[in-house]
C-alpha cells in the first residue's frame, strides 16, 4: 500500500482544460506548468490534485497557483496623442506666467503593482530653465515667463518611466509653439 500514484482532477480554467495548463509526475506527485503565464491574463488558479495507494485509499488536495506579474509591458502614452510619429503639437502664450499649466503628459501601463508604477522626466528641451515637469503626475509648467529672446518653437522630450527592473519607458516629443507678439 505504500506506492501513490498522483493525477489531476479534470477542471476549466478560461474555458480550458486544467492538463492544458499543467501536469503532474504520477509517481513524485511534481506539478509542471505546459508553458508560460501572462499576469495580465490570468492571476491564478485553482488544481484540484488526488492521489491514491496501491490499495483503496485516496485523497484530495486543493494546490492554488498564483501569477506573479513581471515587468513585460512598457508605458503607453495616451496623452497628448502624437500626430507626426512620436511629436505632439501644442501651443503656448508668450504671456503665460509662472506656474501656468502647459499640458499633462498622461500614461497607462497594463502591468500591475510596482511594475505600473510611473514616472515622468525631462529628457531633452529646447530651455530647461522654462519648463518643469512633476515626477509624479507628468504636468509640465512654467517656471519662468517666456522671453522675447527664447525660441518661438520650444521641443520638449519626455520620457516616461515604469518602477519595473528592468525598467521600461516611452517617449513623446512635444513642440510647444510660442504664439503672441511683446
Amino acid at each position: 500500500n505504500a506506492r501513490l500514484n498522483f493525477s489531476i482532477l479534470e477542471s476549466d480554467v478560461q474555458n480550458f482544460s486544467i492538463a492544458s495548463y499543467v501536469s503532474i509526475n504520477s509517481e513524485s506527485g511534481v506539478i509542471y506548468a505546459r508553458g508560460t503565464f501572462d499576469y495580465e491574463q490570468l492571476k491564478g488558479f485553482q488544481i484540484q490534485v488526488q492521489v491514491h495507494d496501491s490499495g483503496a485509499l485516496t485523497s484530495n488536495a486543493s494546490v492554488n497557483v498564483v501569477i506573479l506579474d513581471q515587468n513585460d509591458n512598457a508605458p503607453v502614452i495616451i496623452h497628448p496623442l502624437p500626430e507626426y510619429g512620436s511629436t505632439a503639437m501644442e501651443s503656448i502664450s508668450r504671456f503665460a506666467e509662472p506656474g501656468y499649466l502647459v499640458v499633462k503628459i498622461s500614461a497607462t501601463d497594463a502591468d500591475a503593482g510596482q511594475n505600473a508604477r510611473l514616472s515622468y522626466q525631462f529628457f531633452q528641451a529646447t530651455h530647461l530653465n522654462i519648463f518643469t515637469i512633476s515626477a509624479d503626475t507628468g504636468e509640465i509648467w512654467t517656471i519662468r515667463p517666456i522671453l522675447s529672446k527664447d525660441a518661438s518653437n520650444q521641443r520638449l522630450v519626455v520620457v516616461v518611466k515604469d518602477n519595473g527592473i528592468p525598467s521600461l519607458s516611452a517617449t513623446v516629443t512635444i513642440v510647444l509653439s510660442v504664439i503672441g507678439t511683446d
